[in-house]
């Protein structure tokens, strides 16, 4: 009986491409509108930024876009902030409407916990805005734990113009455990399900590792001698939001080149599931 679900998040609980580049499209859209900078201009001045911050998440982009900067020059990070926060508003209206879990998702991990199983998300995203999103789809209470990538730090201005609260509780998540990896550090490494393993006191037959790549999560678990489970469905992307999330991504050249070949990578998963769910089928396996 297995009693450690391991998982990942984007493309294996929810479409992360689905939901994140239609949102950040339609900020740009916005951000387009107001500045009278070209969208493929406000693009590559995204990437710059995100390249910087080592995510392609980081929530105080606009305030440090060069092609801004340059146009708004006489403005603090603060007004420039209030003058395309209808863009900010139009990204969170976007991902409203769409950012969903995949089918049966909620249902499935609280069957786990019906069982006795414990729930551990393992992401390459921050941990601040992987904990935000759990918190979104209304599922972040049926995790015991999830490893991350280290938080950045919060502009100061943020806090000091009152725009940001400074109470560490208003943003507190109910997860017990958390652990952070170093930027470079995340999938695959077998420190993340190590440090899952030390806290639960579980044995690596007891474990199960689920998600879409078969490079980061199939070859990780393996390599680390536990069960893997391969979520197929979740390389079921669409290939122009890919390519237009290329464009901003915080990837380097040489990443990009390196995802493509990993997902060139001949790994055999031990086990296949067409939907989430169906890992209620294998747990007792």
């Amino acid at each position: 009986m297995k009693k450690i679900i391991v998982t990942d998040m984007d493309n294996t609980l929810y479409d992360w491409v689905g939901y994140y580049a239609p949102s950040f499209l339609a900020m740009i859209d916005s951000l387009s509108e107001i500045s009278g900078i070209g969208k493929e201009e406000i693009k590559s001045s995204f990437q710059r930024v995100h390249r910087k911050y080592h995510t392609s998440e980081y929530a105080f982009s606009i305030q440090e876009l060069d092609v801004i900067r340059r146009q708004d020059v006489q403005l603090s990070e603060v007004e420039i902030l209030r003058k395309y926060n209808p863009a900010i508003l139009q990204f969170r209206k976007v991902r409203k409407q769409i950012l969903r879990t995949f089918l049966n998702v909620e249902s499935t991990l609280m069957s786990l916990r019906e069982k006795g199983i414990k729930i551990f998300a393992f992401t390459d995203s921050v941990l601040f805005y992987a904990l935000y999103r759990l918190k979104q789809l209304g599922i972040e209470h049926l995790f015991d734990g999830i490893v991350a990538i280290e938080n950045h730090d919060v502009p100061r201005y943020m806090y000091l113009s009152g725009l940001l609260s400074d109470d560490k509780e208003h943003y507190k998540s109910s997860i017990p455990f958390q652990h952070e990896l170093s930027y470079g550090r995340g999938k695959p490494n077998l420190d993340g399900l190590a440090v899952i393993m030390d806290y639960t006191g579980c044995n690596k037959d007891e474990m199960i590792v689920i998600g879409d790549s078969l490079y980061k999560d199939i070859r990780m678990a393996q390599q680390f001698g536990v069960m893997d489970i391969f979520a197929e469905y979740g390389v079921n992307r669409d290939p122009e939001l890919y390519r237009e999330l290329l464009k901003i991504t915080h990837w380097t050249e040489d990443e990009i080149i390196e995802d493509r070949e990993q997902r060139n990578t001949q790994v055999t998963p031990s086990l296949k599931v067409d939907c989430f769910e169906r890992i209620l089928d294998l747990v007792g396996e």
